[in-house]
């Protein structure tokens, strides 16, 4: 027996070596085997990929960590350098790829990555660095906070979906103009920048030594499983909105799209939020009040909505979403029905400020001027039912909806005080007396009076908007309201950089040549202060300067939140805003925004927006260089999740939104799929913090009783250092369950081991239904990817970075003669498969490792 077992095992492993030379690189956790389409070794000067910079020649090479690269050294200017990849390889439009940027973690560097194959650009920011660059058009709240280093060579792991064509290194923002001229067949740029030396101060500048394109051939495989608990326990959601992401598709000439297909295009984040384990589509149904992609005939055509070019799309992305098995979450820049006809209530302005301002504008953004909802006023409400019957209701049946996120921008939901509003705050709130508003002005109390009267009459119109989509779409329809029209942070009241290290900030420029001060402050002492709060919720009335020199009125524009109204109301939240970790590090934020039904959350990221056709101003350092700029930035490797993690393990949120800059992806997603793969698999039910579940302070417990599936507990790193064999002890009794891992890790009462990279998470449950469902439509393959090193620095290959203690080891040879023959005969069939096959070669096999058990 024995014998047999032996040659079992000879055969299958030379069978298994002799095919796996055929395959070219493990990528690791995500992505196991890949296809290396092209390469292009930076420091290498016999290198065919022409090297492109601007400005020329200011790109070296030099020995970084042991190893040749391309360095942008820090300057007073912008830098980039790119190559085109891909030409002559084969590639195929609309197929999935994996584009690998080496780069050092040796020091603070900040470097951008543009994908113009896929219309993305992110930036990545290591050590100390601010992360987003200080120029900008509004505020970037800069955070310096000394990141660990690897001290090793890493990599930023992007998965895209190939466009049909694409834009030059220099990408023009203009609708009449030619932008996507590049066919990708011919292959496509990736360029990397750095910005200027005022920009990012304690930037090394960038390095990077190989850039590299894989083929994925099938990315069902790599779908996120979703493992949801109980079907009759609320589940959570993640998802994200698109600022600037729109110029891809909506040209009406379909030569001009990135897809010729709008579907095609859309479908690409569809899988983009399945292989990132973000269960929910949302997209953007009004912009600055103006209709998108919706069809405005059922409710007056243009006499009520300007109807939009591609009108059917929505209805087509609604199927397709609900084909990927992902929820709908529509969102909407409300300002009132824009239209050219008497059916259009927002463009007849029923609003007006306090103070006299010409045309009774209350900004100077004139284009958002335009339309304004007074959700004081019972029409608004017909209005907005309107709006929800021709791009929600008429589809429920056919797709599962959460339910409605809206959001304000300038002077869209402002507090209006024409005389019929405060006629309507005189009758209902004034004793029958309407005020004037010079007597507004003139009493502070009355004022504040008239503030809290309007914040509930907001409310009114958003649980409004709650009861009919509860009505026409699903009792469990939810209501989100972002109330900041900014995509950074909302309002500041000392223009501060927060940071661990002032002294090293106090040698920094604070007076840069624009209008922002970037004073430093001790990080600590700013999140005890509570101002990050106090600067997101705090009403601030005109002052006598801004009224007397008819200075903008900005929060009668666009009121802040007011969570405290809604805590005893059921199903509409207020998003509170996160992004650095001065805004996650802190209970108080999150307990504020906590309403009846839970929290929802949605990360503003600075977009670092720079026009590149600015006539009056010129463009920006970094579109001088490559056009139109905009782009979020990510902390790289684990760190790219550690803001998410704090939110869970202070305020556990259940609705994690992002507003995105552009195309959304994440440079590390096996940090992102392993915390959302922890995040959706936990009920969105009430949750405590289990004081003294371990002893390091920096791992939070959250627990969630349910009454008939048993104990949930959330176990989070919330520090920037792995926890290796940390002990957590739960108070429920019976079996630990590990959710995403789907096996037995210990019983409770006593304690139990676990490994945790920084920013990890783990969703357990104790004494419940071990089987969670997951929902196949979303993912159904279970993503270990669990890294020895518990997801320190030396991150690139590692997964969820945690492990757990217990459970026996298996001694039996079966199960390994049993994989390698499974391997052998994939590694087979694909191989016959290649040779008959035409299209781009695929990878021998794609690996997804399991979690491991010590």
């Amino acid at each position: 027996m024995h014998r047999q077992i032996t040659r079992l095992l000879v055969c299958a492993a030379v069978c298994f070596v002799q095919d796996l030379a055929l395959a070219d690189e493990d990528l690791g956790v995500p992505f196991g085997m890949l296809t290396l389409v092209d390469e292009v070794d930076t420091s290498d000067p016999t290198d065919t990929h022409t090297l492109y910079e601007d400005p020329p020649g200011s790109s070296s090479v030099a020995t970084v960590l042991g190893k040749p690269a391309r360095v942008l050294p820090m300057g007073d200017d912008a830098q980039v350098i790119a190559y085109r990849l891909g030409a002559g390889k084969g590639l195929v439009p609309g197929k999935p790829y994996v584009l690998v940027v080496e780069y050092p973690e040796d020091t603070g560097r900040q470097f951008v990555v543009i994908n113009r194959g896929a219309a993305m650009t992110r930036t990545y920011a290591t050590g100390q660095t601010s992360a987003d660059a200080r120029h900008a058009y509004t505020y970037p709240f800069p955070e310096s906070l000394k990141y660990p280093l690897s001290g090793k060579w890493e990599s930023v792991r992007t998965l895209f979906w190939l466009g049909e064509k694409a834009e030059g290194v220099k990408k023009v923002r203009d609708a009449t103009a030619a932008t996507f001229t590049d066919t990708v067949t011919q292959g496509f740029w990736v360029v990397i920048g750095r910005f200027r030396k005022q920009d990012s101060p304690l930037d090394a500048g960038a390095a990077v030594a190989r850039i590299r394109l894989f083929a994925v051939p099938d990315t069902t495989s790599l779908d996120m499983p979703v493992h949801y608990p109980p079907s009759d326990l609320p589940r959570r959601h993640a998802f994200w909105r698109e600022e600037m992401a729109d110029e891809q598709f909506e040209s009406p000439d379909p030569s001009q799209r990135m897809f010729a297909s709008s579907v095609d295009y859309f479908e690409t984040k569809m899988k983009q939020a399945k292989f990132l384990g973000m269960n929910t589509f949302a997209r953007h149904l009004l912009v600055f009040g103006y209709t998108q992609q919706w069809d405005s005939t059922g409710g007056g055509g243009n006499d009520w909505y300007y109807t939009s070019q591609q009108a059917d799309l929505w209805g087509k992305l609604v199927a397709a979403a609900t084909a990927h098995g992902l929820d709908i979450l529509p969102y909407f820049e409300y300002a009132g029905s824009l239209g050219g006809g008497a059916a259009a209530l927002g463009s007849q302005r029923r609003c007006r400020p306090l103070g006299d301002r010409a045309q009774d504008w209350y900004t100077d953004v004139y284009w958002s001027e335009i339309a304004c909802a007074d959700v004081t006023d019972p029409d608004f409400q017909a209005d907005v039912d309107k709006l929800l019957d021709a791009t929600v209701t008429s589809f429920a049946g056919s797709a599962r909806f959460v339910g409605a996120w809206f959001r304000t921008r300038n002077s869209n939901w402002p507090m209006s005080f024409t005389d019929a509003t405060l006629a309507r705050f005189g009758a209902q709130a004034n004793g029958g007396v309407a005020p004037t508003r010079q007597q507004l002005l003139a009493d502070g109390a009355l004022l504040q009076k008239y503030y809290a009267w309007w914040f509930t009459k907001r409310r009114d119109f958003l649980t409004h908007i709650r009861d009919y989509l509860k009505a026409k779409v699903s009792p469990e329809a939810v209501v989100l309201f972002t109330g900041y029209v900014e995509e950074t942070l909302h309002g500041a009241s000392a223009e501060v950089t927060p940071t661990d290290d002032v002294s090293s900030w106090e040698t920094v420029d604070a007076t840069p040549p624009w209008q922002y001060q970037f004073s430093p402050v001790d990080w600590s002492t700013y999140v005890a202060s509570g101002t990050f709060l106090s600067d997101s919720v705090t009403m601030h009335p005109p002052s006598a300067v801004t009224l007397a020199n008819h200075y903008p009125e900005d929060d009668h524009s666009a009121p802040p939140p007011d969570p405290a109204t809604y805590q005893a109301v059921d199903d509409v939240m207020m998003t509170m805003p996160f992004s650095r970790l001065f805004t996650t590090s802190d209970p108080r934020p999150f307990d504020a925004f906590r309403a009846k039904s839970g929290l929802a959350i949605a990360r503003h990221f600075n977009l670092n927006e720079e026009d590149g056709q600015d006539a009056s101003t010129g463009p920006g350092p970094m579109s001088k260089l490559v056009g139109y700029f905009v782009s979020d930035a990510d902390r790289a490797g684990p760190y790219s999740m550690l803001a998410e993690a704090r939110a869970m393990a202070f305020g556990d949120p259940r609705y994690l939104a992002y507003l995105s800059s552009s195309n959304f992806a994440r440079g590390f997603p096996e940090a992102t799929r392993a915390f959302n793969a922890a995040f959706l698999a936990l009920p969105a039910l009430p949750s405590t913090i289990v004081s003294g579940a371990s002893t390091d302070a920096e791992l939070v417990v959250r627990e969630i009783k349910t009454s008939a599936h048993g104990t949930y507990y959330a176990v989070v790193n919330t520090g920037m250092k792995a926890k290796t064999n940390a002990s957590i002890a739960l108070p429920a009794h019976g079996k630990i369950q590990d959710l995403v891992a789907g096996k037995e890790v210990g019983a409770s009462p006593g304690s139990f081991s676990v490994t945790l990279g920084p920013g990890a998470m783990m969703a357990l449950v104790v004494g419940g239904d071990a089987a969670a469902t997951t929902d196949g439509g979303v993912g159904n393959v279970p993503d270990g990817g669990v890294g020895a090193d518990g997801g320190s620095p030396g991150h690139a290959s590692s997964g969820c970075g945690c492990t757990v203690g217990g459970g026996p080891a298996s001694t039996s040879p079966f199960p390994a003669v049993a994989l390698l023959l499974c391997a052998c005969v994939a590694i087979r069939v694909r191989r016959i498969a290649r040779r008959t096959s035409a299209a781009t070669p695929s990878p021998v096999r794609s690996r997804v490792p399991r979690a491991r058990v010590e």
